[in-house]
């Protein structure tokens, strides 16, 4: 199973942001960054959904939202400055979960994708009869379809208050 951040987690970039807007301002890397977002209860139900299915082998993403960090510290922070620290080697503006050719070989089912090639025969057989990973379906956030939006954002981590520290 391949995931994006979670939120609700303490480590990540939420409960940095709450942190440094104890001093005003914030620091993001990029404004262009985007990164694919769940929450951990999302992540449970979906490692045991999962685990329900799988026959070994298989790669399950999920559908998930994503959301520039820019946005999200501006949710989290809408009142401080935002202070860009710049790209730091080998991080990327955009996450896949999937290579290209993961992709290619990718079955999509309700809430998730999945690539069979490396399960065994069962698995393949048991998603053959569902709907092949539709063209353009997107993989990465440059392409995604589904954005947060702060609001959403408030609503997510608002259940997982105690854990971030969200007020």
């Amino acid at each position: 199973m391949r995931f994006g951040n979670y939120l609700g987690s303490r480590s990540g970039v939420v409960p940095i942001f709450v942190e440094q807007r104890k001093w005003g301002k914030v620091t993001i890397t990029d404004p262009r960054m985007t990164r694919f977002w769940i929450t951990l209860d999302g992540a449970a139900r979906f490692v045991i959904r999962c685990l329900e299915q799988m026959q070994g082998g298989e790669i399950f993403v999920p559908k998930m939202a994503s959301m520039k960090l820019l946005d999200m510290a501006q949710a989290v922070a809408p009142n401080c400055q935002i202070e860009c620290a710049g790209i730091r080697p080998g991080k990327k503006l955009h996450e896949g979960l999937l290579t290209h050719e993961e992709a290619r070989n990718s079955v999509e089912t309700e809430g998730y994708v999945c690539d069979p090639t490396g399960a065994r025969s069962a698995t393949e057989r048991k998603l053959a009869g569902r709907n092949p990973r539709r063209q353009g379906f997107p993989l990465c956030e440059q392409h995604q379809l589904k954005w947060l939006t702060a609001e959403a954002i408030h609503k997510l981590v608002e259940g997982a208050a105690f854990v971030v520290g969200w007020h």
